[in-house]
């Protein structure tokens, strides 16, 4: 023991013998001794802080244990309750040093901790619901931090920037030659530049091992501005750049799973080969990446590096094909002078760049699709806004997105689950708030007795908060646990091809979470226990101890109960019919299917670069279509540049309408090259005239189909079917309208139809190595995915096909983040609806234990135990009406705010809000009639006795 230490429970036990003691049985000495020893002790601890001299501090508290009538009084304030949980823990009226305020700190946490632990179900509930509400904000804030807020990780990534020329909104990049003549200028920060290009790439021979992958093509300063460090070997250097060096560096991964982790890597020749090139090209690895180095994209993995000069081996004009431009600028884009600096040097060199598309398909102009570019119906791109030309300067320092737009995908989702877990949170603290006020009820008389042996309001106050902090911390730490389980639960709900955005998205603490958590703990340490504890540090000494409170069936507390449950009722309606309209989007979504009207389909992307196979289409379409359609329970099996909903190699061939005048701006429709039967296969189907067959070749006339959207906006109410439009190609030929073919989708099932028209795969322009395959079906799509594959293998040798899947798991793919909205939008409006039954609950059985003399006096006089249920339920639908009708009009703000997210129904649909009602007042009712079923069976003799 510590200095000065006395042992002040032996003190109390032997004054407690000199008193009368019938009245105490050995459960209640046992809790004076302990409590009342407590108490003095840490009142010691404080004085000795201050620097009382030990005996004196001594002989202050021993006069307090000989007060007339002490332990008597505390054995009849013990009574009532279960425990004495009546200790006084007041400080002295001087201000204690830090020694003394640490050690009553201390106090306040063993006696919190004592405290709670002798109220086992009050914890269990409040930590769980708080364990569960914390939980679900850390994971989802987790996910929106990986996706929106966080960096990459590079040495000052807020130093990183994009540069973008702003006056052509379709090429948003420059050539080679005109980066070069920028990057000269003086005064400017080292600019980098990089593209990013399609190939094959083999270890060794060409026809074995090829992996499909993405080649960057990098400046050599591009890995040093990263602050990239090899794992081994070097990263490219300014030399391989100039002198076009067939060098490469690959990843951590690609070295484990191409080249078996082996120590001898470097100098080992990769073979290159390129969609847009005749000739491979061959590089010796100079470095390997290791598996942290994320380069400078989003959810997008680096592979394969080398010396951005090689390009001219992949079919473009080094000097005019175009690049991205990246720069680090102190300050980011936060830096208007070099902002301006670059804008003007770009006005001096680089205004008039000419460029070559990307593409060789735009030798033909069919031009590739891009989410952010807008077109016009005859084929020029429109310079809206600025005519100077400038160049924005882009923040890149949480990557740059390309390909696949994961964050465009689910940021919208990703905002709205973020709001509803707010308000499950404040449902929660709501909730532990009426729990708190209902335990500070029923200690009323523990709180004037601490109060009566000179415990200081403020102490009081602190202690309680004290309490509701404790049960924040084990609420906070199991909320973590639960957010580590939810986000790796949440992380398989992603699409199939989202592998990388899992990796980027997986759970890692850091300064953001952490703080995050930190604040929702302390957030909801105030929001629940500042009242509660205000209230029982305002308790009536007097009228406590005279037990004048007990006759009280209402007063200020009840109506903050109340009104603490109300706005529980309230948020869980809004949450329980966002919900609502949430699986409403996601059943409408599945029930469109993008046009297809089947899914016994296989759908796949065949590669033929490398297949033994003709050039016509004519050749392509037997060497592939053939051996496939003589499958067993294969019903067809067709080819096209593109798919519904899996557009990913959708284009753009321009035409002219005759008698249509395009509107500024307007959008070009898109285009499909098909074989014959592709209408059946996908099941599109035709509305009106005829679909492709056989005799549809590139020596006959050339041919048409318009979709209904196509038809309606282009021809208006005119029939096309014979009319005929321009092509605007090198030869401009006129094809004409041969049928037209119902809606499809080829983007966002959430869009309207596409304005598509099709041209027979024999007449179309263009590339033919790389085309969609549709497989239908009379059997499970499933069953036949291994068959397909090797019926290509068989008959054409070196031809692949890549992401061979059903329309249902690609559906199912594309519906992810709709699948993840709903599923989480009702898992917290079931959560919802469970606090707030809990909550109703709580107060109405708080109330019934409050006028349990007053049911028993109605039932003596006459009243019968139904007339006693329907005094509780009475109360509970009041409660329950009033949280309605706060509820709906909140509700109908939340649902008007996720509109947007919305497809086939209403913000304002009244099914959903009538459902949620209902579920909300079946739980009232529920949590009303368990505390009406025990006031019912009150017994007026026993409740007339207990009063």
């Amino acid at each position: 023991m510590r200095e000065g230490a006395i042992d002040w429970r032996a003190e109390v036990r032997a004054r407690l013998s000199r008193v009368e003691r019938e009245s105490i049985d050995a459960t209640r000495e046992a809790e004076i001794v302990e409590e009342l020893g407590q108490h003095l002790e840490d009142q010691y601890a404080e004085l000795l802080g201050r620097g009382m001299d030990p005996r004196a501090a001594r002989e202050r508290l021993l006069t307090q244990l000989d007060e007339p009538g002490l332990f008597a009084s505390l054995a009849a304030a013990a009574r009532p309750g279960p425990s004495a949980r009546w200790l006084s823990l007041g400080t002295p009226s001087h201000r204690p040093g830090l020694r003394g305020l640490v050690a009553s700190i201390g106090g306040d946490l063993r006696y919190g901790l004592r405290s709670l632990r002798r109220t086992p179900a009050f914890m269990a509930v409040t930590v769980l619901s708080l364990g569960i509400v914390i939980g679900a904000n850390t994971a989802i804030f987790g996910l929106l931090d990986a996706l929106l807020l966080r960096r990459l990780q590079v040495p000052h990534a807020e130093e990183l920037v994009a540069l973008r020329p702003a006056k052509d909104h379709y090429k948003a990049d420059l050539s080679f030659d005109a980066y070069q003549r920028l990057a000269r200028l003086p005064g400017l920060p080292a600019i980098q530049a990089y593209r990013i290009l399609p190939a094959s790439v083999s270890v060794g021979s060409t026809e074995t091992n090829r992996t499909d992958l993405w080649v960057e093509f990098v400046t050599g300063g591009y890995f040093e501005m990263l602050g990239a460090k090899p794992l081994m070997g070097r990263t490219l250097s300014r030399s391989d750049v100039s002198t076009a060096t067939q060098v490469a560096v690959v990843s951590e991964d690609f070295w484990r799973q191409h080249l078996d982790a082996r120590a001898d890597v470097i100098g080992t020749v990769l073979t290159v080969a390129s969609a847009f090139a005749s000739d491979d090209m061959r590089f010796t690895i100079v470095g390997v990446m290791p598996h942290r180095y994320h380069d400078l994209f989003f959810a997008h993995p680096f592979t394969i590096a080398v010396p951005i000069t090689n390009t001219d081996g992949f079919g473009f004009d080094m000097q005019r094909a175009d690049v991205a431009l990246v720069a680090r600028i102190p300050g980011g884009v936060r830096n208007m002078a070099m902002r301006d600096r670059i804008s003007n040097a770009y006005r001096q060199c680089c205004a008039d760049d000419p460029r070559e598309p990307s593409s060789s398909l735009a030798r033909h102009e069919l031009r590739p699709v891009t989410s952010d570019a807008p077109t016009s119906a005859f084929g020029f791109w429109e310079d809206a806004g600025d005519p100077s030309p400038h160049v924005q300067v882009i923040d890149a320092s949480r990557g740059i997105t390309w390909s696949t737009d994961f964050r465009g995908e689910y940021r919208r989702v990703l905002i709205a689950l973020m709001g509803g877990v707010g308000v499950l949170l404040l449902i929660a603290c709501a909730n532990v708030g009426t729990l708190l006020l209902s335990r500070a009820a029923v200690r009323r008389r523990d709180f004037a007795v601490r109060l009566s042996l000179g415990a200081s309001r403020g102490r009081m106050l602190r202690q309680l908060l004290i309490e509701t902090l404790l049960l924040m911390i084990a609420g906070t730490l199991l909320g973590i646990a639960l957010a580590y389980l939810a986000t790796s639960v949440l992380l398989h709900a992603l699409p199939s091809n989202a592998g990388q955005l899992a990796d980027v998205m997986a759970w890692r603490p850091s300064l953001a979470i952490f703080s995050f958590t930190i604040l929702v703990m302390l957030g909801c340490t105030l929001l629940t226990g500042i009242w509660p504890a205000r209230r029982a540090a305002r308790v009536d000494v007097q009228s406590a101890l005279s037990g004048a409170e007990r006759v009280a069936t209402g007063g200020a507390g009840a109506r903050i109960e109340r009104m603490l449950v109300r706005a529980q009722l309230a948020l869980a309606l809004v949450l329980a019919s966002t919900a609502a309209l949430f699986v409403a989007t996601l059943r409408n979504l599945e029930r469109g299917d993008g046009g297809y009207h089947t899914r016994n389909a296989l759908l796949a992307r065949l590669d033929l670069r490398y297949a033994h196979v003709g050039d016509s289409a004519s050749a392509i379409e037997r060497g592939v279509l053939t051996p496939i359609s003589q499958l067993p329970g294969v019903a067809a099996a067709v080819l096209s540049y593109a798919v519904p909903v899996r557009n990913d190699m959708m284009a753009i061939l321009s035409v002219e309408i005759p008698g249509y005048l395009p509107i500024r701006g307007e959008r070009e429709p898109q285009f499909n090259a098909v074989s014959p039967g592709f209408f059946e296969a996908t099941g599109i189907g035709m509305a009106a005239g005829r679909a492709f067959d056989a005799h549809d070749v590139a020596t006959s006339e050339p041919v048409a189909i318009v979709s209904e959207s196509f038809a309606k906006h282009y021809f208006a109410n005119r029939n096309p079917i014979g009319r005929s439009m321009t092509l605007l190609t090198n030869r401009r030929p006129r094809a004409r309208i041969v049928g037209v073919a119902n809606d499809a989708k080829y983007g966002d099932l959430h869009d309207a139809p596409t304005e598509m028209w099709y041209m027979p795969l024999d007449q179309a322009p263009g590339h033919l190595r790389t085309l969609a395959l549709t497989v239908r079906t009379e059997l499970d799509p499933t069953a036949l995915a291994f068959p397909v594959r090797r019926a290509i293998d068989q008959a054409i040798p070196g031809a692949r096909i890549n992401r061979l899947t059903s329309v249902g798991q690609m559906l199912d793919d594309v519906l992810a983040r709709e699948r993840f909205a709903a599923a989480l939008g009702s898992l917290f409006g079931i959560i919802a609806l469970g606090l707030a039954a809990i909550g109703v609950y709580g107060v109405v059985s708080y109330a019934v234990a409050r006028r349990t003399a007053e049911i028993g006096v109605r039932m003596a006089l006459g009243a019968s135990p139904i007339d006693a249920l329907w005094l509780v339920m009475r109360q509970t639908l009041v409660i329950a009406a009033t949280g309605v009708a706060i509820g709906v009009p909140l509700a109908l703000l939340a649902n008007h705010a996720i509109s947007s997210q919305l497809y086939g129904v209403d913000a304002g649909d009244p099914r959903a809000l009538i459902g949620a009602v209902l579920l909300l007042a079946l739980a009232a009712a529920i949590a009303g009639f368990v505390p009406g079923r025990r006031a019912a069976r009150v017994d007026p003799v026993v409740a007339l006795r207990a009063d």
